[in-house]
């Protein structure tokens, strides 16, 4: 091995690594478990994770930046993140989650807010929060605009119910780690914080379905024993099975972790076993030195094993 390099989001790249609320600061990626195990190792690091990205743009980054020999530490993020172009003047491209479907649905359509408000335990103020935040998100400034209320109807519904993110992950997967092999590089992937029913559902530990991040009922569609069978069909047993689904539920290079004989992310696992139940005072969503200190000797105890 030659090198170190890390992909992945915010939670890679160590961001409020070193203090809580700050993420741009050189101290938190010097700090991050990817920095300390090239340290370790002796060998050069490169930082390829970037905040806020998705598993699409790991994709891009791992064909842009791995070489031969590398030791890549990948870590998936959210399933739910896309990289779609607003319909506005500007033709802006941006990272886009279901956050924002929720942001401009519950501020457009009352139902919506009380559907979020219900299920999600959304509460106004953190919406608004939410909304000023990102007041420079293209999804979030030209969020009254008609097109886009309609086109996140259909996100809610179709485009972030569960099977079609696991799907389009999976292939994300695949796609990676034949280009990081076809180099000669080394892989050691982790889901550092990922939706924990769709870990689950991909891990095998939890039955695969379709999950929507709304009620059907929210969409005012007959429910019928005819299209549950079309969805099971559609979604359950085209992916049962396949080289798609076993061959990432068998790849050793993964890093995995259980809580209960349930699959886990790392944050999870973490909290779990440190009787964690909420972020500390201050933080707005990302571990601390102490968790990416643990999570560095985990990956070197994987490392020494090959």
């Amino acid at each position: 091995m030659n090198r170190v390099i890390t992909f992945g989001c915010s939670h890679a790249w160590g961001a409020e690594l070193t203090s809580a609320s700050r993420q741009d600061l050189p101290e938190n990626l010097n700090a991050s478990f990817g920095k300390q195990i090239a340290n370790k190792l002796g060998l050069e690091f490169a930082m390829a994770a970037r905040a806020g990205v998705g598993n699409d743009q790991i994709l891009f980054d791992v064909i842009e930046h791995v070489q031969e020999n590398d030791l890549c530490l990948v870590s998936w993020t959210y399933l739910d993140r896309y990289l779609w172009t607003a319909r506005n003047k500007d033709e802006e491209s941006s990272w886009f989650t279901n956050w924002h479907v929720l942001t401009v649905l519950s501020s457009n359509l009352p139902r919506y807010f009380e559907i979020a408000e219900k299920f999600f335990k959304l509460k106004q103020e953190v919406r608004d929060k939410h909304v000023h935040a990102n007041r420079f998100h293209p999804f979030i400034k030209d969020m009254h605009n008609p097109d886009l209320i309609k086109f996140c109807e259909g996100q809610a519904v179709y485009g972030l119910a569960s099977m079609p993110k696991i799907v389009n992950f999976l292939k994300t997967y695949h796609a990676v780690d034949s280009i990081i092999k076809s180099r000669g590089a080394i892989p050691v992937y982790l889901h550092y914080d990922i939706e924990t029913d769709v870990l689950q559902q991909i891990s095998g530990t939890e039955d695969l379905e379709v999950k929507r991040i709304f009620p059907d009922r929210l969409y005012e569609m007959e429910e019928t024993k005819e299209t549950d069978a079309w969805n099971e069909v559609l979604f359950h047993n085209e992916i049962d099975n396949t080289t798609l689904l076993n061959g990432y539920r068998a790849d050793s290079n993964f890093i995995r972790w259980k809580i209960k004989d349930n699959a886990a992310s790392y944050k999870d696992w973490y909290f779990h076993n440190n009787n964690l139940t909420a972020w500390p005072e201050g933080r707005i969503g990302h571990l601390d030195e102490k968790a990416h200190n643990e999570l560095a000797d985990i990956i070197l105890e994987k490392i020494n094993a090959y």
